[in-house]
């Protein structure tokens, strides 16, 4: 609805934006799974880590360099270790300056922290896998403070690849 020119509501074809809104807002809670949301989450990554790469400040760097030792300090706890991964992923997408890549990333990422119940390290290898998760993530902040987007794009693809079904 807008207002007319003398007054009044007219109907008029919603916005583009309004939408985008409303095919978001018109998903059934059941059609919405971890494993869908991951997957767009893995797709929007490497905007995600070219933005932090090209737009992160000192502070930006600082904050994520925070977040990659709170990582490393939670490797013998799983739960802690996953929640600070998630904290630096969405810390990353913050630093873009495009408003559409920041919402629909922190809404796919509220998804999968709502609907993650438990956490289970992944066998009698947990600490390894855990340890190349965090090294893979080290690096990857290395890169977004040295501005490399080469090296930055390369993690990204393997942070994808790493990545298993249903892990975040």
């Amino acid at each position: 609805m807008r207002p007319g020119p003398g007054g009044g509501l007219f109907a008029a074809e919603p916005s583009p934006t309004v939408r985008l809104g409303s095919a978001v807002l018109a998903l059934r809670p059941g059609d919405v799974t971890v494993p869908h949301a991951l997957a767009v989450r893995d797709a929007l990554d490497p905007l995600v880590v070219d933005d932090a790469v090209r737009h992160a400040t000192g502070a930006d760097v600082a904050a994520l360099t925070a977040l990659r030792d709170e990582m490393r300090a939670a490797l013998g706890d799983p739960e802690a270790f996953l929640d600070a991964n998630w904290r630096l992923h969405l810390r990353m997408a913050a630093i873009s300056p495009n408003p559409i890549l920041r919402s629909l990333y922190a809404g796919l990422m509220a998804v999968v922290r709502d609907r993650t119940t438990r956490v289970t390290a992944p066998g009698p290898e947990a600490a390894a896998h855990l340890r190349s998760r965090y090294d893979l993530h080290a690096r990857l902040v290395a890169a977004v403070a040295a501005g490399d987007t080469a090296r930055a794009a390369a993690l990204a693809a393997a942070h994808h690849q790493q990545v298993a079904p249903g892990e975040a």
